[in-house]
Protein backbone atom coordinates (compact mmCIF):
# COMPACT_ATOMS: atom_id res chain seq x y z
CA UNK A 1 0.00 0.00 0.00
CA UNK A 2 2.86 2.31 0.87
CA UNK A 3 4.51 1.69 -2.52
CA UNK A 4 1.30 2.35 -4.43
CA UNK A 5 0.98 5.68 -2.66
CA UNK A 6 4.61 6.63 -3.42
CA UNK A 7 4.30 5.61 -7.06
CA UNK A 8 1.09 7.62 -7.47
CA UNK A 9 2.78 10.68 -5.95
CA UNK A 10 5.71 10.20 -8.31
CA UNK A 11 3.42 10.03 -11.38
CA UNK A 12 1.47 13.04 -10.17
CA UNK A 13 4.63 15.10 -9.72
CA UNK A 14 5.83 14.27 -13.24
CA UNK A 15 2.51 15.23 -14.77
CA UNK A 16 2.42 18.56 -12.91
CA UNK A 17 5.96 19.43 -13.95
CA UNK A 18 5.18 18.76 -17.61
CA UNK A 19 2.20 21.17 -17.56
CA UNK A 20 4.36 23.92 -16.09
CA UNK A 21 6.91 23.48 -18.87
CA UNK A 22 4.17 23.73 -21.51
CA UNK A 23 2.85 26.92 -19.93
CA UNK A 24 6.36 28.44 -19.91
CA UNK A 25 6.87 27.44 -23.52
CA UNK A 26 3.61 29.11 -24.49
CA UNK A 27 4.47 32.32 -22.63
CA UNK A 28 7.87 32.48 -24.37
CA UNK A 29 6.47 31.81 -27.83
CA UNK A 30 7.01 35.05 -29.82
CA UNK A 31 4.14 34.29 -32.18
CA UNK A 32 1.76 33.78 -29.24
CA UNK A 33 2.90 37.06 -27.67
CA UNK A 34 2.44 38.82 -31.01
CA UNK A 35 -1.22 37.77 -31.19
CA UNK A 36 -1.85 38.65 -27.54
CA UNK A 37 -0.43 42.12 -28.20
CA UNK A 38 -2.44 42.39 -31.42
CA UNK A 39 -5.63 41.59 -29.50
CA UNK A 40 -4.77 44.28 -26.93
CA UNK A 41 -3.94 46.84 -29.64
CA UNK A 42 -7.24 46.14 -31.36
CA UNK A 43 -9.08 46.74 -28.08
CA UNK A 44 -7.13 49.99 -27.60
CA UNK A 45 -7.96 51.28 -31.10
CA UNK A 46 -11.64 50.33 -30.74
CA UNK A 47 -11.72 52.07 -27.35
CA UNK A 48 -10.37 55.26 -28.92
CA UNK A 49 -12.78 54.95 -31.83
CA UNK A 50 -15.79 54.64 -29.52
CA UNK A 51 -14.49 57.23 -27.07
CA UNK A 52 -13.97 59.82 -29.77
CA UNK A 53 -17.25 58.92 -31.52
CA UNK A 54 -15.45 58.59 -34.90
CA UNK A 55 -14.65 62.30 -34.80
CA UNK A 56 -11.97 64.14 -36.75
CA UNK A 57 -9.65 63.88 -33.76
CA UNK A 58 -9.85 60.10 -33.93
CA UNK A 59 -9.16 60.13 -37.66
CA UNK A 60 -6.08 62.29 -37.14
CA UNK A 61 -4.87 60.21 -34.21
CA UNK A 62 -5.38 56.83 -35.87
CA UNK A 63 -4.55 57.17 -39.54
CA UNK A 64 -4.58 54.59 -42.30
CA UNK A 65 -1.05 53.50 -41.42
CA UNK A 66 -2.25 51.77 -38.27
CA UNK A 67 -1.27 48.14 -38.67
CA UNK A 68 -3.73 45.99 -36.76
CA UNK A 69 -4.40 42.53 -38.12
CA UNK A 70 -7.68 41.73 -36.44
CA UNK A 71 -9.08 39.60 -39.25
CA UNK A 72 -7.36 36.33 -38.22
CA UNK A 73 -8.80 36.69 -34.73
CA UNK A 74 -12.26 35.89 -36.08
CA UNK A 75 -15.61 37.67 -36.12
CA UNK A 76 -16.66 36.36 -32.69
CA UNK A 77 -13.50 37.73 -31.09
CA UNK A 78 -13.93 41.01 -32.95
CA UNK A 79 -17.48 41.35 -31.61
CA UNK A 80 -16.17 40.60 -28.12
CA UNK A 81 -13.55 43.33 -28.58
CA UNK A 82 -16.33 45.74 -29.58
CA UNK A 83 -18.23 44.91 -26.41
CA UNK A 84 -15.11 45.51 -24.32
CA UNK A 85 -14.59 48.87 -26.03
CA UNK A 86 -18.23 49.80 -25.44
CA UNK A 87 -17.90 49.02 -21.72
CA UNK A 88 -14.81 51.22 -21.49
CA UNK A 89 -16.60 53.99 -23.41
CA UNK A 90 -19.42 53.86 -20.88
CA UNK A 91 -16.93 54.18 -18.00
CA UNK A 92 -15.35 57.17 -19.74
CA UNK A 93 -18.79 58.70 -20.23
CA UNK A 94 -19.72 58.30 -16.55
CA UNK A 95 -16.35 59.67 -15.45
CA UNK A 96 -16.66 62.62 -17.84
CA UNK A 97 -20.16 63.47 -16.59
CA UNK A 98 -18.81 63.70 -13.05
CA UNK A 99 -15.89 65.84 -14.24
CA UNK A 100 -18.10 68.21 -16.24
CA UNK A 101 -20.65 68.53 -13.44
CA UNK A 102 -17.83 69.36 -11.04
CA UNK A 103 -16.75 72.30 -13.19
CA UNK A 104 -20.32 73.51 -13.83
CA UNK A 105 -20.66 72.83 -17.50
CA UNK A 106 -24.16 72.30 -18.78
CA UNK A 107 -25.37 69.28 -20.71
CA UNK A 108 -25.25 70.99 -24.10
CA UNK A 109 -21.55 71.73 -23.73
CA UNK A 110 -20.89 68.14 -22.70
CA UNK A 111 -22.76 66.69 -25.67
CA UNK A 112 -21.00 69.10 -28.03
CA UNK A 113 -17.57 68.25 -26.62
CA UNK A 114 -18.30 64.52 -26.74
CA UNK A 115 -15.75 62.39 -25.00
CA UNK A 116 -12.73 63.89 -26.68
CA UNK A 117 -9.62 64.76 -24.79
CA UNK A 118 -7.15 63.41 -22.31
CA UNK A 119 -9.76 61.42 -20.38
CA UNK A 120 -10.45 59.14 -23.33
CA UNK A 121 -6.79 58.44 -23.97
CA UNK A 122 -6.17 57.99 -20.25
CA UNK A 123 -8.93 55.42 -19.78
CA UNK A 124 -8.09 53.50 -22.95
CA UNK A 125 -4.38 53.41 -22.18
CA UNK A 126 -5.04 52.45 -18.58
CA UNK A 127 -7.17 49.52 -19.74
CA UNK A 128 -4.58 48.56 -22.38
CA UNK A 129 -1.93 48.23 -19.66
CA UNK A 130 -4.22 46.44 -17.19
CA UNK A 131 -3.77 42.87 -16.06
CA UNK A 132 -7.47 42.34 -16.77
CA UNK A 133 -7.03 42.91 -20.50
CA UNK A 134 -3.83 40.85 -20.48
CA UNK A 135 -5.63 37.85 -19.01
CA UNK A 136 -8.62 38.30 -21.35
CA UNK A 137 -6.30 38.47 -24.37
CA UNK A 138 -4.43 35.33 -23.31
CA UNK A 139 -7.71 33.50 -22.69
CA UNK A 140 -8.95 34.36 -26.19
CA UNK A 141 -5.71 33.65 -28.06
CA UNK A 142 -4.74 30.42 -26.29
CA UNK A 143 -7.48 28.25 -27.91
CA UNK A 144 -6.63 29.65 -31.37
CA UNK A 145 -3.57 27.44 -31.87
CA UNK A 146 -3.69 27.97 -35.63
CA UNK A 147 -2.36 31.49 -35.02
CA UNK A 148 0.80 30.64 -33.12
CA UNK A 149 1.58 26.93 -33.67
CA UNK A 150 4.11 26.41 -36.42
Amino acid sequence: MKYVFLISILFFSFSCNRNIVKKDQLENNPSYEFWVNDFKETVFVQCLKRGYNDSDIYNEFINEETNIQDFPLGIVTYRFIDSLAENIRYKIYVDSIGFYNKWIKNNNDFLHDGLTGKRTIHHCLEYYRSEELDSIAKAHIKPKKYLYDN
